[in-house]
Parts: C-alpha cells; structure tokens; sequence
C-alpha cells in the first residue's frame, strides 16, 4: 500500500543507534533473574495488562501485587525465548525482533510492546 501513495517512510528508521539502544536494554532487563521492569512507568504497563487479561487470566492476577508483576516479567521473558529471541546476546537487530515477536499473540506483542 505504501508503494501506491509515494509516502517515503526512510526518515524513520528504526534500526538506528536509538532503536538498537532501546531494545539492548529491554534485553538487559530480561536477561536478568528475576527479570527488571525496563522503565519508571513499567509497573502501571504490567497492571494495564493485567487488567486486559480479564476471563483469560490464568492466575487470577491482580493489577498492583509486585508477585504478580514479577510473574508477566517472567512470561514476557518466556515469550521472546520461546520465539528464539536470546536476551543475554549482544546481538539488538531491531528488525529481527519485530519480525520475531509477530509470532506471538496479540496479547503478549502488546505487553512487549508497551
């Protein structure tokens, strides 16, 4: 679609030394036992999440319970593992991983996203 409107999206280029920057410190976060929240606004992103989940929550999760937190930073962890994202590498190629994490759920590419 983009070819037939003549918009050139090069200007953002997410492969840049920000983006690569970006995702080498989720990678940090991640790699970490137990894992870390990435940012200061990461705990109302897991509650956000948490409260999304609604009859799918498997647990019984409840938005603001640090052991809750705790265990979607372990899931999140799961999930780029399970699309065979290694987070302990230094290997950040940002275009990899979006192609990778569209291998998993709606639910769960919103939660890394965020």
């Amino acid at each position: 679609r983009r070819a037939a409107s003549g918009s050139d999206l090069s200007e953002f280029d997410i492969d840049s030394r920000f983006g690569r920057r970006a995702l080498r410190r989720f990678y940090d976060c991640a790699a970490v036992d137990p894992p870390v929240p990435p940012s200061k606004t990461s705990h109302d992103i897991v509650d956000s999440y948490i409260g999304s989940l609604g009859a799918a929550n498997p647990h019984s999760m409840k938005a603001g319970n640090p052991d809750d937190r705790l265990f979607v930073l372990y899931e999140t962890k799961e999930s780029l593992e399970s699309i065979g994202i290694d987070t302990s590498t230094k290997n950040s190629e940002v275009r990899v991983f979006l192609n990778r994490i569209s291998a998993l759920t709606v639910a769960k590419q919103n939660l890394v996203f965020s």
